[in-house]
């Protein structure tokens, strides 16, 4: 299974009453029909949208929204069920955009090695009275191969 992640938008002339059920009928019984893992959840939130989006006709809407109810939902899915679960999205008739990417895979926690104190070396000596001067010259002669 693979782990993916969907961002919708709900239209807003769903009454603010009606989101659960609404969600439930449209996306979480179709990740229910494909056997999906919900992982996390974002409950539908209605926001205003950033620029007009023009509904379908076809919906029986019509015209442009300006706010929507956002949600997300995270799941593991079998890949050869995610082009079915998109098809099946793009019916649902309250569902204005949806955004169903694949997340990546997350990282291990990297193994700690404990160190054995008996088997690091010592500290580099620091000659005790150091000038200054005596590193500046020291610094300058490391470097002036470099430069030449």
């Amino acid at each position: 299974m693979i782990e993916y992640e969907i961002g919708y938008l709900l239209s807003p002339l769903v009454a603010e009453e009606e989101v659960p059920a609404v969600l439930e009928r449209g996306i979480r019984s179709l990740l229910g029909q494909r056997e999906a893992e919900v992982a996390g959840e974002g409950s539908p939130k209605l926001i205003k949208l950033a620029y007009p989006i023009r509904l379908a006709q076809a919906a029986g809407q019509g015209g442009a929204i300006t706010s929507a109810y956002f949600g997300w939902i995270s799941f593991r899915l079998d890949q050869s069920k995610v082009v079915d679960l998109t098809t099946e999205l793009k019916k649902v008739p309250e569902l204005v955009r949806f955004l169903l990417i694949q997340t990546p895979a997350r990282a291990a926690a990297p193994e700690v090695v404990p160190v054995d104190p008996s088997s690091t070396s010592d500290p580099i000596p620091v000659e005790p009275n150091t000038s200054t001067e005596a590193i500046d010259r020291e610094i300058e002669g490391l470097l002036t191969p470099l430069t030449s």
